[in-house]
C-alpha cells in the first residue's frame, strides 16, 4: 500500500506543478448516458483548482494554502462527482488506519490483494508486481474502481485510464492526461469565485472513515412486499464527525427511503483532517436492502 502511493499519490516530493485533465463517459443514469471533463490544476505555493462538469452539473474549486472557495449550480453533490472524485481520493486512503485490521492477503489473476476491514465497513484493494494499484472495491457500496495503462509523470505513476462500477454496472469510464502545469497558458486560474465566501481546507484532505454503524430497520410494508433495492444519500461530515444535511438522491421506496436516513443520522465518522485539523466535508453513502433481511 505504502509502495502504490508513493508511485500514484499527486503530492509531496518528485512531483511539479500539474494539470491533470480528464474525460470521461457516465452510464447508469435515468436521464442516459452522459459526457463530462474533469480538471484538476495544482499551482506553486500551495494553490490549487479543480472544476467537474456534466449534463446538469457543475463545481469549480479553488484553494490557497488552508482556504477553499467552492462554487456549483446545484446544493448538493450527486453520485456521479463522487464517483470521479474518489476515483483520485482512493490514492490518498493507501494507508491502514486506526479502525482497520488485515483481514486477509490473496492473489486474483496475477494481482496481489488485500481486503481490509475496519469497525463497521471493509474494502479490498489489488496492486500489479510493480506495486502500482489496479483495483479497489468497496463491498457495501457494491462499488469497484479499477486502474490501468499506467504512464510516467516525474518521479509518479499515473493511470490513463479509469473505470468504475457500481451494482455491476459500468457507471463510469475516464481517460486522464496529466502534464507539468504551465501558469502562462491558464490565465488567472487560482482567483476565487466571485461572491463565494472561502473556508477552512486543504487540496488533499485526510479522507474521513466510518467508525460507528447503525444498521436501518427494514420496514413492515417492505417486508410484507418482498421489497429490497439500495438508498443513496449524499450527507454532511461535521468538524466532530457527526452527520448533517442528508439528502437522498436514489430512492427505494419512501419508507426504505426514512428508514436508511434514521440509520445515517446516527452513523459516526473519523473526520475529514487537513494538516490533524478536523475539517467539515461530504460524502456520499449507499444503504442496502436485501431479500436475506425480509427473513
Amino acid at each position: 500500500m505504502r509502495r502504490a502511493a508513493d508511485l500514484s499519490r499527486l503530492e509531496g516530493p518528485g512531483v511539479p506543478p500539474f494539470r491533470l485533465s480528464m474525460d470521461f463517459k457516465l452510464g447508469g443514469l435515468v436521464s442516459g448516458p452522459a459526457e463530462g471533463h474533469y480538471l484538476w490544476i495544482s499551482g506553486p505555493q500551495n494553490q490549487w483548482r479543480r472544476e467537474i462538469s456534466f449534463s446538469g452539473y457543475s463545481e469549480v474549486e479553488v484553494g490557497r494554502g488552508t482556504k477553499v472557495w467552492r462554487e456549483r449550480n446545484i446544493e448538493f453533490t450527486p453520485q456521479s462527482a463522487f464517483w470521479i472524485q474518489s476515483l483520485l481520493s482512493n490514492y490518498d486512503r493507501l494507508v491502514l488506519d486506526e479502525h482497520e485490521k488485515v483481514d486477509s492477503v490473496y492473489r486474483r489473476s496475477d494481482l496481489q490483494c488485500v481486503t481490509l476491514r475496519g469497525d463497521s465497513d471493509s474494502r479490498d484493494l489489488c496492486f500489479d508486481r510493480s506495486g502500482t494499484l489496479r483495483h479497489v472495491v468497496y463491498p457495501d457500496e457494491m462499488t469497484a474502481y479499477s486502474y490501468s495503462d499506467y504512464t510516467k509523470f516525474g518521479e509518479k505513476l499515473f493511470p490513463r485510464s479509469l473505470i468504475v462500477s457500481a451494482h455491476g454496472r459500468l457507471v463510469v469510464k475516464a481517460t486522464a492526461s496529466l502534464t507539468e502545469f504551465d501558469q502562462g497558458s491558464y490565465l488567472g486560474p487560482f482567483e476565487p469565485p466571485p461572491g463565494i465566501v472561502g473556508m477552512s481546507g486543504c487540496m488533499n484532505p485526510t479522507p474521513s472513515r466510518l467508525v460507528k454503524k447503525v444498521e436501518p430497520r427494514y420496514t413492515y410494508l417492505a417486508r410484507g412486499q418482498g421489497r429490497h433495492g439500495s438508498v443513496y444519500l449524499t450527507i454532511h461530515i461535521a468538524a466532530d464527525g457527526t452527520v448533517r444535511n442528508i439528502r437522498v438522491l436514489g430512492t427505494a421506496g419512501p419508507d426504505l427511503d426514512d428508514a436508511a436516513v434514521d440509520a445515517v443520522r446516527a452513523w459516526k465518522y473519523s473526520p475529514f483532517l487537513c494538516g490533524g485539523v478536523p475539517v467539515e466535508g461530504e460524502e456520499g453513502v449507499t444503504v442496502n436492502f436485501s431479500r436475506a433481511q425480509t427473513h
